[in-house]
């Protein structure tokens, strides 16, 4: 049989057919796999310059303390290294120069620095303001239009206050080039901002809130000593609110001699320790210039160690003002208090401290002892306004001391409840006498000795309550005798301004006259005023230092023994003794000034669970 013939083999038809859909296959496959190489560039660009924004921001966080943009760019560097693929031989290349190491007013224009992170570029942007690109059109994936507006509450309002990253990648394709595609960058940028109002908080156990003068912090005398040490992890720290600027209220700053913090004498200190890791302690100052926080002679070197240290260590470092309203909030919230002192209140607070005006200031008060019925509050006058044999008020009623001055010359002691004094109160002895005023005690048991100050005795013998000491209008002052006051709040009426209130800014706290006693003051553990140990609104000191409030001891390793936090907002608080005669208080100073004198030492502890924490913010990713 013949084979029926083909008009025509396809077979050729087929072969190029299949050639070209393998080239297409074959360049899909290049594509989508240099594709994908891009999408893990632009995923690693995000995280990295998210982490780089964030870690960078935080240095930028005033209140915290770290408003230093060099340092922000020092810090987002090493996030790139540790976060870019092959970015780990990149140099941390952020010359002072060109990011400030301290801010004192907002440049008028932003400073990038840029640089190599193994096959990156990477570009640090500082300050980052509203009009920058980073801002108004930020990285968006699949996007390359959009245009974001900013927003007051997420974004702040202060470009000094953020940072931009970008990262960028020029990728040269490995298989899409049999394409005819050469290669492509891929850039991504964040910016990150310090959030004053985050959710870091620090201790702060000393804040000085002289707004414009100088010696607002001074140790003066050979050997004295103001500390605040370390607790663990937790490294010292202490804030100065002055700026330094000239015209200041007395001692002031006119004299170009004179800085906000002083020493005068060998080896007199101001320092904060560091944290048993390493954590930097802290001297956080307003100064502007930067250089009137402190003689650029008294300085510690750079990174040096503050334990061993003397003179001013470590350095200062520029913050915002702290201002008294963090305190005001938590006890006197109130909506008529003003900056730049205080602000209003934005919390829901009562405020505790107006509460205690109101109930016992000189009118009010006077008319409900009057109107009392009997035996609702102990009332000692006349004759009793003198003590000259030991005396025990053996329960827990209210004490009204209606005396001009109430002079305490033998023990004396109130077991617990209000204690309310419309004149002075003087605890006053001879050289050589045994006594004390106590507080928050119960009436000591037979043989037991009259003025115990040990920590372990105070707890034995003190009554399970809270005591509040409200003096009306006169001077508390402290010579010789032991002052003993454990779960105590004291309140002194020094305001001005309001009609019924009879205490005036002239009053005075004076514990430290004499050669012999001891001091014991330990905040409540609740109620209204949990952890505040004293509050008085006087000034004295602040216009005459000659006449300031003062705390000394002179006996043992116990004289003076402090926990809580003491409120001295508009006067100057003077620590005066022989050395080692203080020992470290879990306590908050917030005094307009303070002083260390003649060879005193001052140390504090920060105690996150005995004073008021100081919310510094933390960081926000805005874009």
């Amino acid at each position: 049989m013949t084979p029926i013939s083909v008009a025509g083999d396809d077979r050729g038809a087929f072969a190029i057919l299949y050639a070209i859909v393998v080239v297409a296959i074959v360049m899909t496959v290049a594509v989508v796999v240099d594709l994908s190489a891009m999408r893990e560039d632009r995923r690693a660009e995000k995280l990295a310059a998210d982490a780089a924004a964030t870690a960078g921001a935080i240095k930028l966080n005033a209140l915290a303390g770290t408003a230093n943009p060099n340092a922000a760019c020092l810090e987002a560097w090493k996030y790139l290294k540790l976060n870019l693929p092959g970015g780990s031989s990149a140099t941390a290349d952020c010359p002072a120069g060109k990011f400030p190491t301290s801010i004192s007013t907002c440049p008028n224009a932003g400073v990038t620095e840029s640089g190599p992170a193994g096959p990156w570029e990477v570009t640090i942007t500082w300050p980052v303001f509203d009009s920058d690109p980073l801002m108004t059109t930020p990285s968006i994936s699949g996007s390359t239009s959009y245009t974001q507006p900013t927003d007051g509450e997420v974004d702040g309002s202060d470009p000094c206050g953020r940072l931009g990253v970008t990262v960028s990648r020029n990728r040269d394709f490995a298989f899409a080039t049999i394409g005819g595609f050469v290669g492509a960058t891929t850039t991504n940028s964040s910016v990150a901002r310090a959030d004053v109002r985050g959710n870091i908080s620090l201790e702060m156990p000393l804040v000085v809130l002289d707004q414009t003068g100088c010696q607002s912090l001074y140790a003066n005398g050979v050997g004295s000593l103001i500390e605040v040490a370390n607790n663990g992890l937790t490294p010292g720290r202490l804030a100065m609110d002055s700026d330094g600027s000239t015209g200041g209220p007395s001692p002031g700053c006119s004299n170009n001699n004179q800085y906000v913090a002083m020493r005068n004498g060998n080896g007199a200190t101001i320092r904060a320790l560091n944290g048993s890791t390493g954590a930097q302690g802290a001297i956080l100052t307003v100064a502007n210039p930067y250089a009137k926080s402190a003689n650029s002679a008294d300085l510690c070197a750079a990174n040096a160690d503050p334990a061993l240290s003397t003179g001013i260590c470590p350095r200062p470092t520029t913050f915002m003002r702290i201002t008294r309203k963090y305190w005001d909030w938590e006890y006197h919230c109130s909506q008529s208090t003003l900056p730049p002192l205080s602000a209003p209140c934005p919390w829901s607070t009562p405020d505790y401290i107006q509460q205690l005006r109101d109930q016992y200031n000189e009118t009010t008060f006077t008319r409900a002892v009057a109107d009392a019925s009997p035996g609702a509050w102990r009332v000692i006058s006349g004759a009793g306004c003198t003590v000259t044999t030991p005396v025990s008020y053996d329960d827990s009623r209210n004490t009204f001391v209606d005396c001009p001055t109430f002079r305490v010359r033998a023990t004396t002691v109130f077991q617990g409840g209000t204690v309310v004094f419309r004149g002075n109160v003087a605890v006053e002895g001879g050289a050589s006498a045994l006594g004390c005023l106590r507080f928050n005690y119960r009436v000591p048991a037979t043989g037991e000795g009259p003025c115990v100050t040990t920590t372990g005795a105070v707890a034995a013998t003190m009554a399970n309550t809270e005591t509040q000491v409200y003096l009306q209008d006169g001077d508390l002052t402290r010579s010789n005798l032991d002052f003993v006051a454990p779960q105590t709040f004291i309140y002194q009426e020094a305001s001005t301004g309001a009609p019924y209130l009879a205490g005036t800014q002239f009053r005075q706290m004076d514990f430290g006259a004499g050669s012999s006693g001891s001091i014991l003051i330990t905040a409540p553990t609740t109620g209204n005023f949990t952890d505040l140990a004293i509050w008085t609104e006087n000034y004295a000191g602040r216009s005459d230092v000659s006449n300031t409030n003062t705390m000394n001891g002179f006996r043992a390793s116990t004289d003076l023994v402090l926990e809580g936090i003491f409120f001295f907002p508009n006067g100057r608080v003077k620590l005066t003794g022989q050395p080692n005669y203080f020992g470290a208080a879990r306590s908050q100073f917030v005094s307009w000034s303070l002083e260390v004198f003649g060879g005193a030492q001052l140390r504090l502890i920060p105690d996150k669970d005995r004073t008021l924490l100081i919310p510094v913010g933390g960081v926000r990713l805005i874009r």
